[in-house]
């Protein structure tokens, strides 16, 4: 029986709920994982990017890193994802233009006096080795 998204939230979220309190709560969300798996991967997506740490979190990472189009998203890299072709296309002239920038930025010692681009050091009076006083 196809569930839609909004179905499989309610009961991961029921799930999740009840997870430390009942024996069955695992084999639920194992069921829901296998029976509807892109609708669970999708639903399980704010759990996991919350900073909530539980055994339902576990076992719902295990269970998405165990779904075939997650597992292949991570280690292949011929799979883009948002926007990595657009980064790809536009990173020569990204590149350039930091370079460019940077370029121009480092014009500014050529025409500053140097006492200008740094500060002098000066010893501080009454402390140091000089003074018979010697660091702690």
């Amino acid at each position: 029986m196809a569930m839609d998204l909004h179905t499989v939230e309610a009961q991961l979220q029921e799930i999740v709920a009840e997870f430390e309190m009942t024996a069955t709560a695992a084999r639920r969300m194992r069921r829901l994982a296998a029976d509807e798996p892109a609708h669970f991967c999708t639903a399980s997506i704010p759990y996991l990017r919350s900073d909530d740490e539980s055994n339902a979190h576990r076992l719902m990472a295990i269970l998405v890193l165990r779904h075939e189009s997650v597992l292949e998203s991570l280690v292949s890299p011929l799979r883009n994802t948002r926007g990595t072709a657009l980064k790809r296309l536009t990173a020569p002239a990204r590149a350039f233009a930091v370079l460019v920038f940077s370029a121009l930025a480092a014009l500014r010692i050529l025409f500053r006096p140097a006492r200008s681009l740094w500060v002098e050091a000066r010893p501080v009076s009454g402390g140091g080795a000089a003074s018979g006083q010697t660091a702690a």
